[in-house]
């Protein structure tokens, strides 16, 4: 092709045409062009056909053009054809812009790609991507989309493939976009790692009884393997326990949580590339455990005494505000309140009658509420002038129980049905009563009773999780008694 009155021609196919036509595209509107033409074949490039007259490039791209034709003889010109639909002048559209690799798998390329910076004025109806294994020189078409993106699959892991793409609307090809290089075909090993900006300070806090979730964001190529541990125990999911993978993200939620639920959560991600383990603390908020006896009494005076005692155990994970400190006296079954709020572990007590017994106890609150039992209480202490007079051992009865004969053998209970535990006790002074279970707190978990004479543990609704070995302890100052009895609960998981 040469433009005008420029006498160097230029070539406009860059690649060989097997028909006979051909657009030429990108020209100047009004400009006049000259073509030529030559065949060619395995022996070589044959003579040039030149048009005989200049053509001149007067439509415009993407604009719409009707036509008509009129026949004409010696008598004059005829009446005019004229076409019913518009003619829309096109040329192929230009190359994708970029070529890029936006992932790779043991057997997949993941392609991408820019619009052209033109379309040949038509739409592009879509995109051809082509393949060539490296050191080889046939192209293979793959596939063709019409998005900006294509994933070539079911290619052999370890080899090369070069890949280009060509943009197609109503009048053809556009000229492919190549790869830059060779691409191989691997799933990339990239180490495991865990996003925990979302979790201040790694820090998560539950109130008892609520649910709680730690979700946290995760990488990994290939996708990593994933453990969650409370402490040293691994987690599974479970009627209150959620577990959730996946590619990029994991969570663990448990229901109705408790004192037990509360410590350090591990997560641990591991692949080819390495193994990475992510910390996060959940404290599970309640009311705390009742302060530790024994009380002891101390600066015993004619109307007054110190009462000391110790911390609970467990603070129900935040600080205890205050101690609240009764006391009852010989012959009364009612408590009255000497002091609600005490910051310290020592009051004390004025206004005693004189020749009166009393027995005194203390239960510690934080913000969530009163401990669900007081302290052990105080053996009974009689005053008698300035001296204080304990009550002698010989008045005193190591603890006893009175089973019930259910409760000498495994209790069997439905999943969803009530737990009813009733215990007579027997002892002088009244024995101290604590009920446990290995890993849970009974006083979250459901509800306990404790009188002069007896203690019932009630449990509703319980799951598999509630069987196991229930402990119940009674002491005073004569000794201490335990019991074990054993629940057993069966049914699909609540």
């Amino acid at each position: 092709m040469v433009k005008g009155e420029e006498t160097e021609w230029k070539r406009v196919n860059e690649e060989l045409v097997a028909e006979t036509h051909y657009v030429a595209a990108g020209l100047e509107t009004g400009a006049e062009y000259k073509f030529r033409i030559a065949g060619v074949n395995h022996v070589g490039r044959g003579d040039e056909k030149e048009t005989p007259e200049p053509a001149q490039a007067d439509l415009l791209e993407g604009v719409p053009y009707f036509f008509r034709v009129s026949a004409e003889n010696q008598h004059g010109m005829g009446e005019a054809f004229e076409l019913t639909e518009p003619v829309i002048a096109t040329a192929e559209p230009a190359s994708p812009k970029r070529m890029d690799i936006l992932d790779t798998t043991d057997s997949s390329v993941l392609l991408g790609w820019l619009k052209p910076e033109h379309d040949g004025g038509s739409r592009i109806q879509c995109y051809v991507i082509e393949a060539k294994p490296k050191g080889t020189d046939k192209w293979v078409v793959v596939g063709n989309t019409k998005n900006l993106t294509y994933a070539v699959e079911k290619l052999n892991k370890g080899d090369e493939y070069d890949f280009r793409v060509k943009a197609k609307n109503e009048a053809g090809y556009s000229k492919p976009r190549e790869t830059l290089a060779p691409v191989l075909v691997k799933e990339p090993h990239i180490e495991p790692a865990a996003d925990l900006s979302e979790i201040t300070n790694q820090l998560i806090t539950c109130r008892s009884g609520s649910t709680f979730t730690i979700e946290v964001p995760i990488s990994g190529r290939p996708a990593p393997k994933v453990t969650w541990k409370l402490e040293e125990m691994r987690l599974k999911s479970s009627d209150r326990v959620s577990i959730k993978v996946t590619k990029d993200r994991t969570s663990i939620s448990v229901k109705e949580a408790m004192r037990g639920d509360g410590g350090k959560y591990y997560l641990t991600l591991e692949n080819v590339a390495g193994t990475k383990t992510f910390t996060v603390e959940v404290n599970v908020t309640g009311r705390p455990s009742p302060p530790t006896g024994p009380i002891e009494i101390s600066s015993i005076t004619s109307e007054s005494c110190v009462v000391n005692w110790q911390p609970p155990e467990d603070d129900g994970g935040t600080d205890i505000t205050n101690y609240i400190v009764e006391k009852r006296e010989s012959g009364s079954t009612a408590w009255q309140l000497i002091n609600s709020s005490v910051k310290r572990t020592t009051l004390h007590v004025s206004h005693l009658t004189k020749y009166m017994q009393y027995t005194f106890r203390v239960s510690a609150e934080n913000r969530f509420g009163v401990s669900n039992e007081p302290c052990a209480e105080t053996e009974p202490v009689e005053r008698i002038g300035n001296y204080l007079l304990i009550i002698p051992s010989s008045h005193t009865e190591t603890p006893d129980f009175e089973l019930h004969d259910d409760l000498k053998k495994t209790i069997c209970l439905r999943a969803g049905g009530s737990l009813r535990l009733f215990v007579n006790i027997t002892g002088r002074p009244t024995p101290a009563i604590t009920w446990s279970k290995p890993g849970v707190d009974l006083h979250n978990r459901g509800f306990i009773e404790v009188t002069n004479t007896s203690t019932t543990l009630i449990i509703d609704k319980v799951h598999r999780y509630d069987a196991g070995k229930y402990t119940l302890v009674a002491e005073n100052s004569a000794g201490k008694q335990e019991v074990n009895i054993l629940v057993k609960v069966y049914g699909k998981l609540m």
